[in-house]
């Protein structure tokens, strides 16, 4: 897919969105999951930060999204103590992503300046990134990469419009992924296999439920982060070429459902 590859979480944790730009720093879903982060480094209990403001943290440690339509106290006390938390999680290799405007909040990795591989007894093939990281990378299947590509492609329409929530619901996403079914191993479009996806996206807070309608989604603004417009261009027209040989018959090894793709 692309050389610089982070996972979809290492991207749904790590960018900034420019318009125009995809964190999937290319599509490999990198988990959000810091696991066993339960409390706070003993020498913050001493300081003055208030109990709330621990909390806010810990939170965001345990979920590694805070959305504010979902948690709106919990996010305004991340954007209270956004100094606190970010000098935090800068002593555990993270940072903090604060977009206020559309009310979104996460954390991601950076590399730091100060740790060698000497300083890491590595497992067999784990990066220096990923021995010093907490947060665990994971990829996509070449469907789940599909249902991604086409979430943000209505994201983005539909935000074009002037639309503010960007609601999607489950016909409208079975056509958009129909098209593409000939490059995946699936003969038809299986709703309860894709229902299984969206309750996974959900998780992931990509997607959040409307109230009232099951078979209806919001797609939150954390997909922006995760695939950029850019890059979805790039890789849907990649797809759509493949697409274009296996109808021409001229494409012989084609990549199979449970293929892990890197975006």
């Amino acid at each position: 897919m692309t050389d610089d590859k982070h996972s979809f979480f290492n991207q749904v944790m790590g960018q900034s969105p420019t318009t125009d730009k995809v964190e999937e720093n290319q599509v490999s879903l990198e988990s959000n999951d810091v696991m066993g982060i339960t409390d706070i480094s003993t020498h913050t209990e001493q300081t003055d930060i208030p109990h709330e403001a621990r909390r806010a943290l810990v939170y965001l440690m345990r979920h590694g999204v805070v959305l504010a339509s979902q948690k709106p106290k919990v996010f305004n006390l991340i954007c209270r103590y956004v100094e606190f938390i970010r000098r935090h999680l800068s002593e555990v290799y993270l940072q903090l992503l604060l977009d206020e405007k559309t009310g979104i909040a996460f954390i991601a990795t950076f590399e730091s300046e100060h740790t060698s591989e000497d300083d890491l007894e590595l497992e067999e093939g784990e990066s220096q990134a990923e021995a010093s990281s907490l947060i665990t990378k994971r990829v996509l299947t070449l469907f789940d990469t599909l249902i991604l590509l086409v979430l943000r492609k209505h994201y983005q329409e539909r935000e074009s419009a002037g639309e503010q929530k960007i609601i999607i619901d489950i016909e409208r996403l079975e056509s958009y992924l129909t098209p593409f079914l000939p490059i995946t191993d699936h003969a038809s479009l299986e709703r309860k296999k894709l229902q299984a996806r969206i309750n996974e996206f959900k998780k992931r807070k990509l997607l959040s439920a409307v109230r009232g309608a099951d078979d209806r989604f919001e797609i939150t603004p954390l997909i922006r982060y995760v695939v950029s417009a850019n890059f979805l261009q790039t890789l849907l027209e990649e797809y759509k070429s493949m697409l274009g040989k296996v109808q021409n018959g001229s494409l012989h090894d084609i990549v199979k459902d449970d293929n892990e793709d890197e975006l």
